[in-house]
């Protein structure tokens, strides 16, 4: 269509504007890993600009993957984006400078996830033998930061695969909570703020919904599986939440109808 081109246009010359301009423009967090994956669609070779932004983009990845994950701020937001840039921009390019930044992006993404598959602003609260996370520590999970954080990890996975690197054993366990805790809103309503019922009422918001419809069927596809997640279970040996898990409770907000008595 016309007007989705004409703003793909705007947006191309905006953003590179902004980073021509701006030696700083891509920022070590979230909103320089938006900017990143932005620039990494919208050019292609040919583009007066082409070398310069991949460049650009080359300085950015290598040194993030350098760096690796820094526990700052809103950790899991800048972790999950940035995760999906790397995985994202070693597709694209096959730069196997960043392999090892992915690797740390997505195994500290596994390490930091509760035991639900869920993620808050940072990590979740350690058990405390250490073998492992219990629940999201503050007011409960964050979707619109977890699901980023869920997608960096599968992503993240491919890449490796891609680059013919081992796959730690704590990534595809972190991936398989994760998927059997969205799915169980799949035909249910819209992915919710937290462990909260699904918004069948209304409309989702922040782009949950779209990042789960991307998450789900690339988890499948990562681990081979035909199915969104296999049936959830209650998890073993833990301190249960303070919510109990989708996957767990009864909806007590059911339009169900009990049947009428006998007259």
């Amino acid at each position: 269509m016309p007007e989705i081109r004409l703003i793909l246009a705007n947006a191309r010359t905006k953003l590179v504007g902004q980073l021509k301009a701006n030696s700083n423009f891509l920022t070590n967090d979230w909103k320089g890993a938006v900017s990143g994956l932005a620039l990494l669609a919208d050019l292609a070779p040919g583009d007066p600009d082409y070398s310069t932004v991949q460049t650009r983009l080359q300085t950015y990845a290598r040194a993030l993957s350098t760096a690796g994950p820094i526990n700052s701020g809103l950790p899991i937001w800048n972790w999950g984006y940035l995760g999906v840039f790397l995985a994202e921009y070693y597709l694209a390019t096959g730069d196997a400078n960043v392999l090892p930044g992915i690797s740390q992006y997505s195994l500290k993404l596994a390490q930091s996830q509760s035991m639900y598959g869920t993620f808050g602003h940072g990590p979740a609260l350690p058990r405390p033998d250490g073998t492992g996370r219990m629940s999201v520590a503050g007011y409960g999970p964050v979707n619109s930061a977890g699901l980023p954080a869920n997608l960096a990890m599968v992503m993240g996975r491919k890449a490796l695969v891609a680059g013919a690197q081992p796959i730690d054993p704590q990534i595809d366990a972190a991936i398989q909570r994760a998927s059997d805790f969205f799915s169980w809103y799949v035909n249910k309503g819209s992915i919710p703020y937290g462990e909260h019922h699904p918004g069948a009422s209304g409309h989702g918001s922040n782009g949950k919904d779209q990042t789960a419809a991307i998450f789900l069927p690339t988890a499948c596809r990562s681990s081979g599986s035909t199915s969104p997640a296999r049936t959830p279970t209650p998890p073993t040996n833990s301190t249960p939440s303070r919510w109990p898990t989708p996957s767990l409770r009864q909806p007590t907000n059911s339009t169900a109808r009990a049947a009428p008595p006998p007259s």
